[in-house]
């Protein structure tokens, strides 16, 4: 799909990945025997790319088409997928009651899709879901708790620790748990200069510290 998006193909110079996404994504449906869950994990993995481009529109379109192909196919990991990234969506709209009923179907699919899921996708749902409990449902500890249970999981890379690490420590000073907010950073900030690529995060959380 992204090759017959190149310059060869469509005779446009220097296409952006979204706009590769963009002319791709109609095929994923309409190709010979390509099984249900990887159609909705391409579907899902497009539309987390338009959502970072800021194309929301395509971005749930896409996301939408996801969750669909995901049921069909039965399998619990892609149905988890697809509902965390529509979900994520929502969520960057300002749809919480989107977001939360999202959420709430796919904690319900989490106990079998657990096992199928590598450890930077738990890592993520347990984020994201973190998110939704303290911008939606107003329960930083709920939000805490998640971000403790992401904190724990083994097999993640430095980035993904510093990114937890962020989200942990803003809701415990959210909490007035100053005390373990700081000892948060402070193993954050250890993760995130284990990886040139999380210099971001480790802005972040110098920034909490201040």
């Amino acid at each position: 799909m992204i090759e017959s998006s190149s310059t060869a193909y469509s005779g446009e110079p220097a296409l952006t990945v979204l706009e590769m996404i963009r002319r791709s994504a109609p095929r994923i449906e309409k190709t010979v025997n390509l099984p249900l869950a990887v159609q909705a994990s391409l579907q899902s993995s497009f539309a987390y790319v338009a959502r970072e481009a800021g194309r929301e529109d395509l971005a749930k379109d896409l996301a939408r088409r996801s969750v669909t192909r995901a049921d069909k196919s039965g399998e619990p990991d892609p149905r988890v997928i697809s509902r965390q990234t529509l979900a994520e969506i929502s969520l960057r709209l300002g749809q919480c009651p989107e977001a939360i009923h999202l959420f709430n179907e796919a904690d319900a699919l989490l106990a079998s899709a657990r096992p199928r899921l590598k450890p930077l996708q738990l890592n993520g749902y347990f984020i994201a879901r973190a998110n939704v409990k303290s911008r939606c449902e107003a329960n930083p500890q709920a939000a805490v708790e998640l971000y403790q249970q992401a904190a724990t999981i083994q097999g993640i890379s430095s980035m993904s620790a510093a990114a937890t690490a962020v989200g942990l420590a803003l809701e415990l000073a959210r909490l007035g748990r100053n005390t373990e907010a700081v000892q948060v950073v402070e193993r954050g900030l250890s993760a995130s200069r284990q990886d040139l690529e999380a210099r971001y995060f480790e802005v972040a959380l110098k920034r909490i510290l201040s």
